[in-house]
C-alpha cells in the first residue's frame, strides 16, 4: 500500500473516531438534560462536526476510487483545506496530515499498464 494511502487511512480513521465519540458525548449529555436545550448553544458546533464527519468519509473514499494520483493528491489537499477551516485550531493536525499525503500524492509516479 502506498505511503499516502497509509497516511489518509490514519488520518481519517482519527478523524471518524473523535466526531464519533464528540456526537456520543454530545447525545449522551443532551439526553441527561431532557430537553434539546443543548442544541441551542452547540448547533453550531454540531454542525461543523457533521461537516467534518463528511470530509473525512471524502477522503477514505476518495483514495480507493480514483486510481489517478494527480487528482487523488489536490483532492486531499482540499480536503486538508476544508478541515481547517471548518475546525478551526481543532483541525491542524487532520490538516497537516491530509496536505502531506496530498503532497505524497502528487510526488507518486504513474504506473501506466500497457495492454497487449
Amino acid at each position: 500500500m502506498k505511503l499516502y494511502k497509509k497516511l489518509t487511512i490514519i488520518n481519517t480513521i482519527l478523524g471518524i473516531t473523535v466526531c464519533i465519540i464528540i456526537l456520543l458525548i454530545y447525545f449522551f449529555i443532551n439526553s441527561l438534560i431532557g430537553i434539546p436545550l443543548l442544541g441551542l448553544f452547540l448547533g453550531g458546533t454540531i454542525l461543523h462536526v457533521f461537516i467534518v464527519l463528511l470530509i473525512n468519509l471524502a477522503g477514505i473514499v476518495s483514495i480507493f476510487y480514483f486510481k489517478n494520483t494527480r487528482i487523488v493528491g489536490i483532492a486531499l489537499i482540499i480536503y486538508g483545506t476544508l478541515v481547517l477551516a471548518t475546525a478551526t485550531f481543532f483541525g491542524i493536525p487532520g490538516f497537516i496530515l491530509f496536505v502531506i499525503a496530498g503532497i505524497i500524492a502528487l510526488k507518486e509516479k504513474q504506473v501506466v499498464k500497457e495492454s497487449k
